[in-house]
């Protein structure tokens, strides 16, 4: 079965996970507040039964945006610093773990008057349990280096000229361009994996993504028009 999250991080910090509760609390209601068109207006009882005059309720919605922003930091400062950076390795190592990536990585390990131990070491390569390729960038161009893989299972970890060092063809501009495209294929396609199998992008990633998307509506019906800047003190 193939392993899930690749990247063997740790669920979510209590201190986070209630500074993430926190902000999508208040985030929540200020959308559904903006998307159901939502507006103040004086009001003299609440609900016409309470008689409250409120001559200033814009501080209503100010001081949930006050809210909004200081529940935002304190998630900022509690979080991991660079959660779509995480998102992104978790990514990498997604398209990794893909078998086109694999097959194309065995083709650069080569021993010559060694097939067994070639073979053996190609083997261990195109197994789910076995080390994953790397992948990374150099400008526009991608490559893979096959000195420091990922391991699972028992040997989890980071392997630096391992086992496969030895018998690793040199692979400066040896990926053919079709190869190229398959694997930058297979890096998206682990974008979308790392969603589901890894933690960062719902962890971390999400509420910030969710935050944004509060701030964007709220411009957006501001500058159509739909509602009104609301100023507390006027």
């Amino acid at each position: 079965m193939a392993r899930k999250n690749l990247a063997r991080r740790a669920d979510i910090e209590s201190g986070v996970l209630r500074q993430r509760r926190d902000f999508y609390a208040i985030a929540i209601g200020l959308l559904l507040f903006q998307l159901a068109h939502g507006s103040i207006e004086h009001a003299n009882t609440i609900g016409g039964m309470l008689p409250l005059k409120f001559d200033n309720p814009c501080w209503f919605l100010w001081s949930a945006w006050i809210g909004f922003a200081y529940f935002l930091l304190r998630y900022r400062l509690m979080a991991p610093p660079s959660p779509f950076g995480m998102w992104g390795e978790e990514a990498l190592l997604q398209a990794g773990n893909t078998m086109i990536v694999r097959k194309i990585a065995a083709t650069f390990i080569s021993h010559p008057g060694d097939d067994y131990t070639t073979g053996k070491r190609r083997a261990e390569l195109l197994s789910r349990a076995g080390p994953i390729p790397k992948i990374v960038f150099k400008g526009f161009l991608v490559d893979l280096d096959l000195q420091n893989l990922t391991r699972g299972g028992a040997a989890a970890g980071v392997e630096s000229g391992g086992i496969l060092a030895s018998y690793v063809k040199s692979l400066d501009n040896k990926l053919t361009f079709s190869q190229q495209l398959l694997i930058l294929a297979c890096v998206l396609f682990g974008w979308l994996t790392a969603i589901w199998r890894e933690h960062s992008f719902t962890d971390y990633c999400l509420p910030y993504l969710f935050g944004l998307f509060t701030i964007v509506v709220a411009i957006f019906r501001w500058l159509s028009g739909a509602t009104h800047l609301c100023i507390p003190w006027f």
